[in-house]
């Protein structure tokens, strides 16, 4: 019975990630490569349909989607939400926001905790995320991107924040990979 429904999320994963990406592609293109949330949701695409595929082989990657993408639902929640006028409609309850932000996390860390196979690798979403982080201040920094989120943004706030940032983010991920680790220890 939950392998039957942990199919069946995975399949409402990969339409939901299938109608986000459309949303998210004809609002800015390929621009949408420099996203966290793109690549995390991206990840969680990949890592369904291995699911679907042959189950036995998705637990690294539906970890890694599912602590990315709730890295994704927090920072959204918690950061760029309260910055942004009407930031809960325009971020979480409308467009690619809410299939990227809200249900694709929720429904993927339920899947991920409660019904599938887990993986104790928690090391492997803070890496990914570093490497994804550290490219995206020295684009920053050099002056070939401007963000795209705002505790990205080095030239203006500086080295001292940028690193508090870093060190906040790790924190944040490791955080999140060690506790999704443990809940699903709990259910395994």
């Amino acid at each position: 019975m939950f392998e039957q429904l942990a199919i069946y999320l995975n399949i409402v994963i990969i339409a939901l990630e299938l109608c986000g990406f459309y949303l998210s592609f004809k609002a800015v293109k390929w621009e949408i490569i420099i996203y966290y949330t793109e690549l995390s949701n991206f990840i969680a695409l990949i890592a369904a349909i291995l699911f679907l595929c042959h189950a036995q082989s998705a637990p690294l990657w539906r970890y890694c989607a599912t602590c990315m993408l709730v890295m994704t639902f927090l920072i959204t929640l918690f950061i760029l939400v309260p910055i942004l006028e009407n930031g809960m409609k325009i971020l979480m309850l409308s467009g690619n926001g809410l299939y990227h932000h809200l249900l694709v996390p929720i429904i993927s860390l339920f899947s991920y905790l409660f019904l599938e196979i887990h993986d104790q690798r928690w090391l492997v979403p803070v890496i990914i995320s570093l490497i994804y982080g550290l490219l995206m201040y020295y684009l920053n920094y050099i002056g070939k991107m401007d963000g795209p989120y705002p505790f990205f943004k080095v030239r203006k706030q500086g080295i001292k924040k940028s690193v508090i940032w870093i060190f906040i983010l790790l924190a944040i991920i490791s955080s999140i990979s060690l506790g999704v680790m443990f809940v699903s220890r709990l259910f395994s």
